[in-house]
C-alpha cells in the first residue's frame, strides 16, 4: 500500500475512532459525575441502629441515596476518622461537636437531631459502691469527650468536687474490662456495654447515676462537613427520610426491627426494646426544628460541653491505670 493509500485509509477511519474515543470519554465523565457515597461514621449505640435498619431494609437505596455507614468502636474514634477526612459526617452528641471545635481542625455543622439519652448513659460502679457519694476518693474511668462531660455533670449534681475523685482516661472499649478486673471503681457506660455488664454481674455492679437527670443534654445528632451540607443537601434529605422510614417500620413491625437491631448490638431483642422504651426519647420530625434553633437544646448543650471540655486538663499519658488527671469544675 502506498503512502497516499495509507493516509486515505487513516482519514476514513479517523471519524469512527474519534467517535469511539468520545463515547469512552463521555462514559468516564458520566461515571465521575455520579455522586460518591455519603460516608457516615457511627459507633455501637441503640439510638444509631435505626440507620443500620434503614440500610438493611434497603430504604437508602429506595430513596435514591448511597450511604456507607463506617463502623467505629466509640464516639472518640468517630471524631478521629472525621477529623482525618475519612468520612463526610458522623453520628455524634453535642459534646463531640464541642470537642471538634476545641481541637480546631476540620469544621463541622449539626445537620439534624434524632433522639436523646434519658437513662441510657450511666455511671456504673463495682460493689460495694452504691451511690455517687461512695465514689469519693475512688477511680473513675472515662473516654475523653462525652465521658468528661457526663462525669462533670454527675459530680456537680451529686454535690461532689472534681478533686474528690480520680479520673482515669480509658478507651471506651477497654473501660468495662478495667471495671471487671478492679483497676477502676466505676466507669461511664452505655448500651450495649451496659447490658453486657448487667448479664455478668449477679449484683457485682451498681448504677449510681443516669442521664435521666440530664434531660436534653445528651442528644443524638447527624454532624457533617459544611461543604457536604451545602452541596449534598438533597442526599442528606433522602438519608433522613430513610431513617424516618426505619423508625416507622420499627413501630409497625417491632419484632422484626428489634431482632435486626439487637443482633447488631449483641444483646437480646427484649433488652433492646426495653432500652428504647425506657432510656431513649425519640424526637419527632415535627419537633426537631425547635431543638435546632440558636437558643434551642442542641445549641445550649454544645455551649455547656464547650465550657466543660475547655476547662478539663486532658489526660495525655493515662495507660494501664498509671496516670490520672483532675476533672475541672462544671459550670
Amino acid at each position: 500500500m502506498t503512502n497516499l493509500e495509507q493516509r486515505t485509509t487513516l482519514a476514513k477511519a479517523l471519524p469512527w475512532r474519534l467517535a469511539l474515543l468520545s463515547l469512552v470519554l463521555g462514559t468516564a465523565s458520566c461515571a465521575s459525575n455520579e455522586p460518591r457515597p455519603l460516608r457516615i461514621a457511627a459507633n455501637p449505640w441503640p439510638g444509631f441502629e435505626y440507620f443500620y435498619l434503614a440500610q438493611e431494609l434497603g430504604f437508602f437505596r429506595e430513596e435514591g441515596v448511597d450511604v456507607r455507614l463506617v463502623e467505629q468502636t466509640s464516639l472518640r474514634d468517630s471524631r478521629r476518622v472525621y477529623a482525618r477526612g475519612l468520612v463526610d459526617g458522623l453520628l455524634a452528641t453535642p459534646t463531640d461537636v464541642a470537642a471538634l471545635e476545641i481541637e480546631g481542625g476540620r469544621r463541622a455543622v449539626v445537620r439534624q437531631v434524632f433522639d436523646g439519652s434519658y437513662g441510657g448513659d450511666v455511671i456504673i460502679a463495682r460493689d460495694p459502691f452504691r451511690t455517687m457519694q461512695d465514689l469519693r476518693g475512688k477511680r473513675i474511668a472515662i473516654e475523653q469527650g462525652l465521658g468528661n462531660y457526663f462525669l462533670a455533670r454527675a459530680l456537680q449534681i451529686s454535690n461532689l468536687r472534681p478533686e474528690e475523685v480520680e479520673v482515669v482516661d480509658r478507651p471506651y472499649s477497654a473501660a468495662a474490662e478495667s471495671l471487671c478486673d478492679g483497676t477502676v471503681d466505676a466507669i461511664h457506660a452505655y448500651p450495649p456495654t451496659l447490658e453486657q455488664l448487667a448479664e455478668m454481674t449477679d449484683g457485682q455492679f451498681h448504677i449510681v447515676f443516669t442521664s435521666k437527670k440530664l434531660p436534653d443534654e445528651i442528644l443524638d445528632l447527624l454532624v457533617v462537613d459544611p461543604v457536604v451540607a451545602a452541596e449534598r443537601g438533597r442526599d442528606l434529605d433522602r438519608m433522613e427520610r430513610a431513617y424516618d422510614r426505619a423508625v416507622d417500620f420499627a413501630g409497625h413491625k417491632p419484632d422484626v426491627a428489634m431482632r435486626i437491631m439487637a443482633d447488631r448490638e449483641g444483646i437480646s431483642p427484649e433488652a433492646f426494646a426495653n432500652f428504647l422504651r425506657n432510656d431513649l426519647r425519640m424526637i419527632q420530625p415535627q419537633d426537631r426544628a425547635a431543638y435546632l434553633t440558636a437558643e434551642g437544646p442542641v445549641a445550649l448543650a454544645i455551649q455547656r460541653s464547650h465550657e466543660i471540655l475547655s476547662k478539663y486538663r486532658e489526660v495525655k499519658h493515662a495507660v494501664a491505670g498509671a496516670a490520672a488527671a483532675p476533672l475541672m469544675d462544671a459550670p
